[in-house]
């Protein structure tokens, strides 16, 4: 066997010492400068850009705000969805629960859903004549 293939221990032990915080405190406030730095430079151009764009801009027609669209056209959307929801529901529970005239000369009235039911379960459904036998 030759001296190389012999695995011998190794000499040395585990590391005595913690990493240095010096330099990783460093490298954060780096980052953080940078970021700052970078973070104005960006806004600057920003600034310039849209003080240039409005120095470029043309001067809005001032008939502008009194012709044309007041409201934007359909479909709006829905300001508060919950209260039309209930005011739907409202008139949807005074329409199916309460009396009222359809056609008062015609005699025609509405009755509330319940009532409509019991009638019916009652008299049960109108028939057509001539359609008894037609399926």
């Amino acid at each position: 066997m030759s001296a190389h293939s012999k695995h011998t221990a190794p000499t040395g032990s585990h590391e005595e010492s913690d990493v240095s915080a010096r330099p990783v405190l460093f490298g954060g406030a780096v980052i953080v400068v940078l970021s700052l730095a970078s973070f104005l430079i960006v806004k600057a151009v920003f600034h310039s850009y849209t003080t240039g764009e409005v120095a470029l801009s043309p001067e809005a027609n001032p008939l502008s705000s009194s012709y044309g669209r007041s409201t934007p056209p359909d479909p709006r959307l829905q300001t508060d969805p919950l209260g039309d929801l209930k005011r739907l529901r409202d008139s949807e529970d005074l329409t199916l629960g309460h009396y009222a005239w359809v056609d008062k000369s015609a005699g025609t009235v509405r009755l509330p859903i319940n009532r409509a039911i019991d009638l019916i379960a009652a008299r049960g459904l109108p028939s057509r004549r001539g359609t008894e036998g037609a399926r």
